[in-house]
């Protein structure tokens, strides 16, 4: 039987997991691997082949596309064309561009939910992420 204040935290993250559901699904990086941007996998750290690939298919062009991950279109243009990349930048553009997280909408509060979510309601969690796989695919 949990504590009551494990009681209070369930109930509190129930009743506020109504607007987070949405930057749950974004933050839900759990995975070694996933099939997202048209069918590209990509794990963790992985190193991309073609970074210029997933620009096209983004359908952005270069300023567009690398300004969202802080990098200017010259040091972009140089990654297109086979100059190795940072694993930060590599990680912000999986991030990005792969995995469609909004930066600016995921913060350190909903982080912390989402483990508590997981930690002290692991059904729930499960049925939700069951939620967001679904949701991808439509």
């Amino acid at each position: 039987m949990p504590s009551e204040e494990t009681a209070d935290i369930i109930c509190n993250i129930k009743t506020g997991l109504t607007r987070h559901i949405t930057k749950i699904k974004q933050i839900k990086i759990y995975a070694a691997t996933k099939q997202t941007l048209k069918g590209i996998p990509m794990k963790v750290f992985e190193e991309i082949e073609d970074v210029k690939e997933i620009r096209k298919k983004t359908g952005l062009n270069q300023i567009d596309f690398w300004g969202k991950v802080g990098v200017t279109q010259s040091g972009g243009s140089r990654y297109e064309t086979g100059r190795k990349m940072p694993k930060p930048v590599r990680e912000l553009l999986r991030l990005v561009h792969i995995e469609r997280i909004e930066l600016s909408k995921v913060n350190k509060k909903d982080l912390e939910i989402a483990a508590l979510l997981k930690k002290h309601n692991p059904e729930l969690y499960a049925e939700l992420s069951k939620q967001t796989k679904s949701e991808r695919k439509k």
